[in-house]
């Protein structure tokens, strides 16, 4: 029999928590203690037996109930390690038990038993770098090369730069204008995963100094997470963002590591990504409505 419990983060053994996560085949960073906090504060845990597997919850409250959530900047958490259909139903068992309404992303496709739950596939996009750069250069589509020689000519990239550049990118020319807790989420990320060494922040400039893309990469396991990125309109004339991936995918090269450029639903940033060889990794959206008729109608 297993003990599942859903604990509240200040209950949680931290240590075993990460250790657990860190050691997991589907490790994610998003999953991580450090992450969590700033991304949901006052998150919670699934936790079964002595840390045998465990889940992070993130918990919000609407009309008086409470509810689980995906949060900003985390595209997918779920079970860790990877868990059989028995140990998954389980876990979902208890979230139900909790809450009358969920709606989250997990890594892995749980042939999960419940018809009351509703799935939807996902797709992420990676490359794996464990390859000599020519022969992943040359798995670029020919669009995704033609770019490539325009950005080679008009962008100088450096790498390390302060994570400030980004935020006054993001501030200046996000398309759509990030609300305050937000942007202070972006902001907590990228500072704590810099002051951890695992997070590094790149950048592109024009021959003559202007800052004109810049992207934030975490470091994780046997992942480089492309988590955030913006280009100004000269920018993206100039194609930066192909020069910074690109820049990227050459100095990790034959290493073991994969480039992980996270999904998008949207076919253009879908087709980017794949431009540059990318293969598609499904998750699952996990959608639970069991809230009165009324408030059911408001959450569709």
């Amino acid at each position: 029999m297993m003990n599942i419990r859903l604990l509240k983060n200040k209950d949680i053994d931290i240590l075993k928590w990460d250790k657990r996560v860190s050691s997991s085949q589907n490790a994610r960073v998003y999953a991580l203690s450090w992450f969590l906090d700033i991304a949901c504060p006052g998150w919670y845990g699934l936790v079964c037996d002595d840390y045998r597997y465990v889940m992070p919850v993130c918990v919000a409250s609407k009309y008086g109930f409470r509810y689980a959530y995906q949060p900003v900047y985390a595209q997918q958490h779920g079970i860790f390690p990877l868990a059989n259909a028995d140990i998954a139903d389980g876990f979902m068992s208890v979230l139900q038990q909790n809450f009358r309404f969920f709606e989250i992303q997990v890594n892995g496709c749980f042939p999960l038993k419940d018809n009351r739950l509703e799935l939807e596939e996902k797709a992420n996009y990676l490359l794996d770098l464990n390859r000599a750069y020519d022969d992943i250069y040359g798995t670029y589509s020919a669009d995704c090369r033609r770019n490539m020689k325009r950005a080679a000519r008009v962008n100088v990239i450096k790498p390390g730069v302060e994570p400030e550049l980004l935020f006054r990118l993001k501030k200046e020319h996000s398309r759509l204008p990030l609300d305050d807790k937000t942007f202070a989420m972006l902001e907590g990320i990228a500072r704590a995963a810099v002051q951890r060494e695992c997070g590094f922040v790149r950048a592109a400039y024009t021959n003559d100094g202007e800052p004109t893309g810049a992207a934030l990469f975490i470091r994780f396991g046997q992942r480089i997470l492309y988590l955030n990125a913006v280009s100004s309109p000269k920018g993206k004339k100039n194609r930066s963002m192909y020069a910074i991936l690109n820049s990227v995918i050459e100095e990790y090269s034959g290493s073991s590591l994969m480039l992980d450029f996270e999904g998008s639903i949207v076919p253009g940033i879908a087709k980017f990504f794949a431009g540059f060889g990318a293969k598609p990794e499904y998750y699952q959206k996990i959608k639970y409505n069991n809230l009165p008729f009324l408030l059911k109608k408001l959450k569709k």
